[in-house]
This record gives structure tokens, C-alpha cells and sequence, in this order.
């Protein structure tokens, strides 16, 4: 069954000659323009199948998507689903499929290697090197991975991944995500908990959740005032997930020890933001997901999925669990894959 897919991010010319390749030879029929208006997204996706977003989305809206009757399914190239109206998606019974496995391992290792740079403070040391002061010029190497308490906060394909990847380290860590039962938690060796469990025991909390109207604020005040003053944050998922201003004062008051950040609330954030006064605070540019197979990766998870729509198959990964289908073949998600994310 032929499938047209638009999409509303991007030229042709910025699709790989081997990902169109492939796209037809699955029967796909592929629009592509860089749409910088609603009307332009409708226009070019109006009889389509399926709405591609590779990045941000700044084009659909709740209102827009209304008018696009014969749209089946909306897909993100990547994890975050944050910025498409999911909500009116459900209502109208169209499927948002996103590709989180395309950017797991390197945000992974991102959190990683922000978790050592704020734990062995590898970032201040390179400045005070560089200011002359051989010696750590005072500054203090605080603590060790080794041992330590990990807390996880969403266990999917990234969350999945750093669990795997800290084993050797020797930690004990507890994983909070309702989503996944604790059988599967116990194939990576990890414990479930609740988020309250798990804030008073770690000395390292990662955050691994989408950002969903049940996330946003996860991480204010009080949770933040639960955690140990030794303990570190680490947030490479969204930046709504933390109250920030609550983390501000959790910084510079010693209610933790520190954070290493992916993400903030404002992207990109205003040059006198108070965390970067703050010297127990890792900042990069919500860059975790790049690496050198980043295009190919997300190129061939993307054509993947669409290659599964167009045999009306459930892809991979879809974060709108409770919808009813505009399709009849996908009636009745399977629910051994409904937790992928």
C-alpha cells in the first residue's frame, strides 16, 4: 500500500540519496520543504499520510493538524515529543512515533561524562590550569563514582543505556519509571523505586523522562531539599523537567552539592543567567544527542519507522499509547513494545 510522507523540516536535497532510495523502495512517496509558516506546512502536507518533523517543530499546531484529514501518523526524527501538540494528535486518532533509539548511546555517554565533569570537577580544573595554577589551585576533587548510588529517573532506551554502561562502577542503582515492570528492571540489574524512595539515598540522580505535563516541575523544592547535600543532579532530558529557580537555590544554598546540565528552561538561555555564577554547575548546549553517526543514526531510525507505517505496522516507539488509530490495521497496540521510548 503506497504511503505519502511530507516532510515539513527540511528540503529534498537534505535527505541522503540512500535514505530516499530506500523510502521507495518500501512504496513511500516523500514531499520535503523547509516550511517556515503553518500555511506552508498545511499546504505541503495536506493529502499526506504521514507528517515528518527531522527537529524542531514550529509549524504544527493543534489547529493545523485539525485540517489534515488523511494524516495517520506524525513522527519526530529523535526523542522529544514536547513541542507537538500530542493532545489534539490523540483526539483526532493520529499515531506520534518519535526515534529515541537514534540518540540513546550518545546521550548516554553524554550524562556520563557530565556526571564525571561535575564529580571530578574536570571542567574547573582545566581553567585553573589554564589561569596558570598547576596544583587544582585550591579547588577540591569532592567524591568518586565508585560505589555510589545512582538514581535514574525514566527508564527507556537511554536510561537502559547508562545503567549499562556505569555496571562496572560497581553502584547500586535505583530506577523510578511506573512504565516499566520490575521484572525488566531486574534483566539490567537495577531496582525499581518511587521517586521519593529513591531522592534521600542517591548521590547521583539522572533524569531520563520525557517532558509531559505530569513531568514538568518534576524536580522543585521540596524534592530537591529531600536529597543529600553531597549529592549531584544530572539533566539531559528536558528543561522544564527541573523548576529552576529551585535549583538556583539549591546550588548556591548547599542543598546539593552540584548539577551537570544539558538542558535549561530557556533555550538559549539569557547571558546573565544566575547558573553561570555558580562554580558546582556543568552547563553544555543541549548538544548530548551529537556525535559522528548522529545524521546517519537518526536518517535510518526515521526510515525504519516509516518503512514499518507503510505496511501498517507499529514502529519502534509512539508516546501516545491511548490512541485509536485512523488506521484499522493498528488496531490494538501491542503492549510488549508500548513502553519503548
Amino acid at each position: 500500500m503506497r504511503l505519502k510522507v511530507a516532510l515539513v523540516t527540511a528540503n529534498a536535497e537534505r535527505v541522503p540519496a540512500w535514505a530516499r532510495e530506500e523510502l521507495a523502495r518500501e512504496g513511500i512517496e516523500l514531499v520535503a520543504r523547509q516550511c517556515r509558516t503553518t500555511e506552508e506546512a498545511v499546504e505541503l502536507a495536506r493529502d499526506a499520510d504521514v507528517l515528518w518533523l527531522f527537529g524542531a517543530n514550529r509549524v504544527i499546531t493543534p489547529e493545523s493538524l485539525s485540517q489534515l484529514l488523511r494524516c495517520a501518523a506524525m513522527m519526530r526524527s529523535g526523542s522529544g515529543t514536547d513541542d507537538l501538540p500530542v493532545e489534539e494528535a490523540t483526539r483526532l486518532g493520529i499515531v506520534v512515533v518519535n526515534t529515541p533509539a537514534a540518540i540513546a548511546e550518545a546521550v548516554a555517554e553524554h550524562a556520563i561524562a557530565l556526571l564525571f565533569a561535575i564529580v571530578r570537577q574536570t571542567s574547573r580544573l582545566d581553567r585553573v590550569v589554564r589561569e596558570g595554577r598547576w596544583g587544582g589551585g585550591g579547588t577540591r576533587v569532592p567524591g568518586l563514582l565508585g560505589g555510589g548510588v545512582l538514581g535514574l529517573v525514566g527508564f527507556g532506551h537511554i536510561g537502559r543505556h547508562v545503567a549499562r554502561k556505569l555496571r562496572g562502577f560497581e553502584m547500586r542503582i535505583l530506577v523510578s519509571d511506573p512504565a516499566v515492570p520490575a521484572e525488566e528492571m531486574a534483566r539490567y540489574g537495577v531496582e525499581p523505586a518511587t521517586l521519593e524512595e529513591i531522592l534521600p539515598q542517591v548521590d547521583f540522580l539522572s533524569l531520563h523522562c520525557p517532558l509531559i505535563p505530569a513531568t514538568r516541575g518534576l524536580i522543585g523544592e521540596a524534592q530537591l531539599r529531600q536529597m543529600k547535600p553531597t549529592a549531584y543532579l544530572v539533566n539531559t532530558t528536558r528543561g522544564g523537567v527541573v523548576d529552576e529557580a529551585a535549583l538556583v537555590r539549591a546550588l548556591r544554598e548547599g542543598w546539593i552539592a552540584g548539577a551537570a546540565l544539558d538542558v535549561l528552561e530557556q533555550e538559549p538561555p539569557p547571558p546573565n543567567h544566575p547558573l553561570f555564577a555558580l562554580e558546582n554547575v556543568v552547563i553544555t548546549p543541549h548538544m548530548a544527542a551529537s556525535s559522528v553517526r548522529f545524521e546517519q543514526e537518526f536518517w535510518a531510525h526515521s526510515v525504519r519507522a516509516l518503512a514499518a507505517l507503510a505496511r501498517r505496522e507499529w514502529p519502534e516507539s509512539w508516546v501516545n499509547h491511548g490512541v485509536k488509530p485512523r488506521w484499522p490495521e493498528l488496531a490494538g497496540a501491542p503492549a510488549s513494545r508500548q513502553a519503548a521510548r
